[in-house]
């Protein structure tokens, strides 16, 4: 049966569509077999998406999908769906802008995942360099026991560029790429 990960947040521009295309995009490098579920309304990766296999809601405990990792794009707001969705996620991936709005805006997916008992974490995303207050962030999340992955995803244009091109490898942005297969190896490390 095929890992699902996903990744949500109730709040818009936090960069849940790119992720989930990297990781894929990253994953699908290594040799795996992938799919994407895009549930979020703008169906963003749909558009873009070449030669992606696309899985359905309905689909996703089909333990029949020939894939070992299916990610999970959903829309900016809480929707039944994703509660849905939750309930048979192996692991849920939180991406937040270093910001007390959209730590406040996340609470209520972290809320859905203790609810139903999702293993997650908080991925700090679109970083800014140069300034301690991703620290001040992870250090409040920290102390209130919320579980940080120790990847921080930086604000670049490499990730835009990414969707554009499909992959980060035809970007050529070695700390992208990095960022990215540290940020899946800690995903994959949650896993086991």
């Amino acid at each position: 049966m095929a890992n699902i990960i996903t990744i949500s947040n109730s709040k818009g521009g936090v960069g849940k569509s790119t992720l989930t295309l990297n990781i894929y995009q990253y994953l699908t490098g290594l040799g795996a077999s992938c799919a994407i579920c895009d549930t979020d309304y703008q169906k963003s990766i749909t558009e873009l998406g070449k030669n992606i296999p696309f899985v359905e809601v309905d689909d996703l405990g089909n333990e029949d999908l020939p894939y070992k990792f299916i990610l999970v794009d959903t829309p900016p707001y809480r929707a039944e769906e994703t509660l849905r969705i939750l309930g048979m996620s192996n692991f849920l991936l939180i991406p937040v802008k270093p910001s007390i709005l959209d730590i406040r805006a996340a609470q209520s997916v972290i809320d859905d995942a203790i609810q139903s008992e999702t293993p997650f974490s908080l991925v700090m995303n679109m970083v800014k360099p140069g300034t301690n207050f991703t620290s001040l962030i992870r250090e409040k999340l920290e102390s209130e026991g919320l579980p940080v992955l120790k990847t921080e995803v930086r604000d670049r244009i490499a990730y835009a560029r990414s969707v554009l091109f499909s992959s980060l490898e035809e970007e050529q942005n070695q700390k992208a790429n990095d960022e990215i297969a540290d940020l899946t190896n800690e995903i994959l490390v949650q896993l086991t």
